[in-house]
């Protein structure tokens, strides 16, 4: 709020609100990208856990008019509650992740869902910083493929490095070599 706005800043604002055309790379030299979205979801789960919230609690607490649905308005509300790390951004970028069928209110099933699905995803995370694993999925991707390289980096080194063309070309002297 002291008046610049950051690279990352920047990105983390196109990505809330579904306005990146285009996947971007760590900013932090890093070789392994973590979606705005996913590090909105990171934290949620890590402030329900310092705060011994289920998640079933946390779905009562947002469905205010107990319509057994959550809109952004009414998770927004419970978010910025919680901590004051949670700005508008955040709010959306979860409610994104909890939106499955993109109608905007979430269903319980889609909300505990899609809860277990960050859980999971965030012990990979973890498990990826401590070094225990080689990649670890992205909550939208595919297990073991990083989201930046469409999954062809892990088969063709560089693959994601070329142009159009000299992909197409690796792709089918790859192919021929793998089926020959």
């Amino acid at each position: 709020m002291e008046g610049n706005i950051t690279i990352d800043e920047y990105y983390n604002a196109l990505e809330a609100y579904n306005c990146s055309g285009e996947k971007h790379y760590a900013t932090d030299g890093s070789d392994y990208y973590v979606s705005f979205e996913h590090r909105a979801m990171f934290k949620l789960l890590q402030i329900l856990k310092d705060r011994n919230i289920s998640y079933q609690e946390l779905f009562r607490s947002c469905d205010v008019n107990d319509d057994k649905d959550v809109n952004i308005r009414e998770l927004e509300a419970v978010l910025t509650g919680f901590s004051a790390e949670f700005y508008q951004k955040d709010c959306q970028a979860i409610h994104n992740f909890f939106d499955i069928d993109k109608n905007n209110t979430c269903t319980e099933q889609e909300f505990m869902g899609q809860l277990a699905k960050a859980e999971r995803q965030l012990a990979l995370h973890n498990d990826r910083k401590a070094g225990r694993t080689g990649n670890a999925a992205t909550l939208r991707g595919t297990m073991g493929l990083n989201d930046r390289d469409e999954g062809m980096n892990a088969y063709i080194p560089r693959f994601n490095e070329a142009s159009p063309r000299s992909q197409t070309d690796m792709l089918t002297d790859y192919l021929v070599q793998e089926f020959s």
